[in-house]
């Protein structure tokens, strides 16, 4: 087998492949003995045709899976022989493949760039360092009640902290949204809904009919209304508020779970916190870390991932409705390169999936769905969903194995402040 490889660009190659005709010719001996086995010819006993008329019947479609079988064969043989990575599916041509001739084939592609890792021990990241007072468990325990409390009817106007039950039909710049949203739930809390919006609804009764004139921002979650003009008709059906729930309350609507009183109760809640609160802690130091990354290492990234990564962002904007903070082509590249950076660390450090970490991921996306065992068994019985698990595990551990090499600047804050984002 004869290979040559042209290079056309940093990180565009072109492989001239030539499969000589002996090779085919065994191919095609092995490939007539598999047909003749199973062969069904008038007048001749299954697996006892002879050669010249599995040739004669057979010939052409024996001669094609042959050429194609070498072909994919001895492309992986080259790309081992001249130690190339493909980053995606070759551009491939067919020269020569008739009977009795070599087979000539090019194929063009992208690889992987070489990825020279900078030696991490000289990088320094912020390490923010929190502890978890007793306030914050009280303020902790509080939410935790105030989700516990129920709601009742309420016979007067709408107030502040309230929520009403409508029915809500939207009008955006002239076009009306063919159907009518029922029963939705309204939080008159201006840190959750829309000031336009509350400001609207306050001080009006179950039965009212209430028309918004709003507009909406232009950093809206909802990016097909983001930034325009919109007109909500809301028929109130329900005005609800929040019933204060005593401690003794809580326990009994906790049953079992609440049967070694209050203060088992804010012992888990603190459990809950510590493990929220390292995985703060990480995301924090990892989104350092990827800036450092970013700055520190310097290659060519292909067209292919990026035109891949491009579409998956459009794609992941347009179903969650968001609107991207920078442009799509610069974070499609970010994500490309630290994507090749960490794989290449997972690749040197030869860094496997721990199973103990994967069982604690599907526990972890299980948990946002109510622990749903459904979900569990999903992911176990899902290959692909698997393999998801499994590469971000792989990715988390990339992280950490490089942390560990870091040096770290420890940044005192405090609970709150890391876990919502605030300045301590």
């Amino acid at each position: 087998m004869r290979v040559s490889v042209e290079k056309s660009g940093p990180l565009e190659r072109k492989i001239s492949v030539t499969v000589p005709n002996d090779k085919i010719i065994a191919a095609t001996q092995v490939k007539m003995k598999e047909f003749r086995k199973s062969a069904n010819l008038k007048g001749f006993r299954k697996g006892h045709v002879p050669p010249e008329y599995i040739e004669k019947e057979f010939g052409e479609q024996i001669h094609h899976e042959v050429v194609n079988e070498l072909i994919n064969s001895s492309f992986s043989e080259a790309l081992d022989q001249e130690s190339l990575r493909p980053c995606a599916r070759p551009d491939l041509k067919t020269i020569q493949a008739a009977k009795g001739n070599d087979i000539e084939y090019e194929a063009s592609f992208e690889v992987y760039p070489e990825v020279e890792l900078i030696d991490f021990k000289s990088l320094t990241v912020d390490e923010p360092t929190a502890e978890i007072t007793d306030a914050d468990i009280e303020d902790m325990f509080s939410k935790f009640k105030d989700q516990m409390s129920d709601w009742s009817e309420v016979e007067e106007a709408a107030e502040n902290k309230h929520r009403i039950k409508a029915d809500v039909t939207r009008e955006v710049e002239g076009q009306v949204e063919p159907t009518t949203n029922n029963d939705v739930t309204i939080m008159l809390d201006e840190e959750i809904v829309l000031p336009q919006i509350v400001k609207g609804l306050l001080k009006h009764k179950a039965g009212d009919e209430v028309e918004l004139n709003i507009t909406y921002p232009e950093d809206w979650n909802e990016s097909a209304v983001a930034g325009k003009k919109a007109t909500l008709k809301v028929t109130i059906k329900k005005v609800e508020e929040k019933q204060e729930l005593s401690d003794e309350g809580l326990l009994e609507k906790m049953g079992d779970a609440g049967k070694d009183g209050i203060g088992s109760v804010k012992e888990k809640l603190k459990e809950g916190m510590e493990s929220e609160l390292e995985r703060a802690k990480f995301e924090q130091m990892k989104e350092s870390l990827m800036k450092v990354l970013l700055e520190k290492h310097t290659f060519d990234c292909p067209a292919a991932l990026l035109a891949q990564e491009q579409t998956s962002v459009e794609s992941e904007l347009k179903n969650s409705g968001r609107t991207a903070e920078e442009p799509v082509e610069e974070l499609a590249l970010k994500r490309v390169k630290l994507g090749l950076i960490l794989n290449e660390v997972i690749r040197s450090k030869e860094i496997k999936p721990d199973g103990l970490k994967v069982q604690a991921e599907i526990q972890r996306i299980a948990r946002q769905f109510g622990s749903s065992p459904e979900i569990i068994k999903a992911y176990y019985s899902n290959r692909e969903l698997m393999q998801s698990v499994e590469h971000t595990v792989l990715l988390e551990e990339a992280i950490n194995a490089i942390l560990e090499e870091t040096s770290k600047t420890p940044q005192s804050t405090s609970y709150d402040a890391l876990i919502n984002g605030k300045t301590a």
